[in-house]
């Protein structure tokens, strides 16, 4: 039984931060809609829609509410975790919060979108 209850608050943690990053991508789309038309209407190059990226953020914002309610689980008494509204809000705002942090902290390390070819070690050497 106890095995069982883990496992479903688990779960309740991996959907609620997915409903968090959800709420994120609303807002990345709404963002590139509005970045997009000013690019039109200025001419400059348009933003691509990533999809391997928001996949990724889908899957850091499961990651992030199980480890959000793996917190809440062992930090209450007996390991009895009262499932509320607020436990929801709150785990929802871990998976919008971390996945934030976490895409912040690697946008430096993580490859542009660009139009130029990426070479391979072995061809530049053969160019």
């Amino acid at each position: 039984m106890q095995t069982e209850h883990l496992i479903n608050l688990l779960l309740l943690g991996g959907v609620s931060g997915v409903v968090g990053q959800a709420l994120r991508i609303i807002v990345g789309l709404k963002k590139l809609n509005y970045n997009n038309s000013v690019a039109v209407t200025t001419g400059a190059t348009q933003q691509d829609f990533s999809w391997a990226r928001m996949v990724l953020s889908i899957f850091l914002g499961f990651i992030a509410g199980i480890l959000g309610m793996l917190v809440e689980y062992f930090a209450t008494d007996n390991n009895n975790v009262n499932v509320g509204p607020e436990l929801i809000v709150a785990i929802t705002a871990v998976g919008y919060s971390t996945v934030d942090f976490v895409e912040g902290m690697f946008n430096a390390y993580l490859p542009k979108h660009t139009d130029d070819k990426v070479f391979l070690p072995i061809e530049q050497k053969n160019k």
